[in-house]
């Protein structure tokens, strides 16, 4: 499987082996990837892998390159709600690997989404509190949507999708952005 080869790779890199003997208690997250241009195979990005820490509530992301290449971006914020907790990814519990998660997510649009033509794709194997160990899979629509996927890794099977309206968001975004200053002015 490949996904379980890429991090038996990175524990063996030594910028790796550096940072865990300082942040013994971080644990992985997620593993993340982006697919610039669904016509064109060849376009994906470096896998970028995190390891959370929770004594700092902070991300090491690895950016694994070509030629066992990693940069290390350590002691990043995270994005989530304050009650939230970062839970470990368990590889041992991965099934379905990458390739056949987007197979999967690629039938399902093709079969329930057919007008929607996809331009990107993002790609992150994630620990969800309601799902658990999940493939979450966000194609970015030439009509401006987004479609979000989610895979159960162990089974393979569609859990939740949803097509959202990226103008919509924005739109929403600015009337909520201008309800909060006019609250504030009065």
């Amino acid at each position: 499987m490949e996904i379980k080869e890429l991090i038996s790779g990175l524990e063996q890199n030594n910028a790796f082996s550096d940072w865990k003997k300082k942040n013994t208690s971080a644990y992985l997250s997620y593993l993340f990837r982006t697919y610039e241009d669904a016509a064109n195979e060849n376009k994906w990005s470096d896998w970028q892998v995190g390891y959370y820490e929770p004594n700092e509530d902070k991300l090491a992301t690895f950016i694994l390159g070509k030629d066992d290449n990693v940069t290390v971006q350590d002691h990043e914020e995270i994005f989530k709600k304050p009650d939230t907790k970062v839970r470990e990814l368990e590889l041992n519990k991965i099934k379905i690997d990458y390739k056949q998660a987007l197979d999967i997510a690629r039938d399902f649009q093709r079969s329930n989404y057919t007008h929607e033509m996809v331009g990107k794709i993002l790609c992150i194997l994630q620990d969800l509190e309601n799902f658990n160990n999940i493939w979450n899979i966000t194609y970015v629509t030439l009509a401006f949507n987004t479609l979000n996927i989610k895979i159960d890794a162990v089974t393979g099977k569609v859990v939740e999708h949803k097509l959202t309206s990226l103008l919509n968001m924005a739109q929403n975004n600015v009337m909520e952005a201008l309800s909060k200053i006019k609250k504030k002015k009065e």
